[in-house]
C-alpha cells in the first residue's frame, strides 16, 4: 500500500497481487526482542504468520486472494494487509471461513 495525505493509492496490480514480504520486519528484530518490550513471541509470529490481502480495490473480495495462503500452512496466525476490512463487502464471512 502507498499513502498520500492519508489517502490510499494502489500500486501496480502485479505488485498488489503479491503476497506481502515479511523480510522487511527483520530490521526491527532488536526492537521486538531486545527492547523494553522483550516481545519475542510477537516477532516470531509476525515472521511465521500468514500475510495476505482480501481486496485489491478496498471494496470487494479479490477472487484470487487464496493464492497468497500456502496450502500446507500450519500457521494459525493471520495478518491481513487491507486498509479497512469494514469497507470490504463480505470480509467478515471470509475471515470466519478462514478461521
Amino acid at each position: 500500500m502507498a499513502f498520500s495525505n492519508n489517502h490510499y493509492i494502489p500500486l501496480k496490480e502485479e505488485i498488489e497481487q503479491c503476497a506481502p514480504d515479511t523480510s522487511i520486519y527483520e530490521r526491527y528484530k532488536d526492537i521486538f526482542i531486545e527492547g523494553a518490550n522483550k516481545n519475542k513471541p510477537f516477532y516470531t509470529s509476525i515472521l511465521r504468520g500468514i500475510h495476505f490481502r482480501l481486496s485489491l480495490d478496498g471494496k470487494t473480495i479479490w477472487k484470487d486472494f487464496e493464492k497468497q495462503i500456502p496450502r500446507q500452512s500450519k500457521g494459525r496466525i493471520f495478518f491481513l494487509h487491507d486498509y479497512n476490512l469494514n469497507n470490504i463487502e463480505g470480509a467478515q464471512e471470509i475471515i470466519q471461513n478462514i478461521i
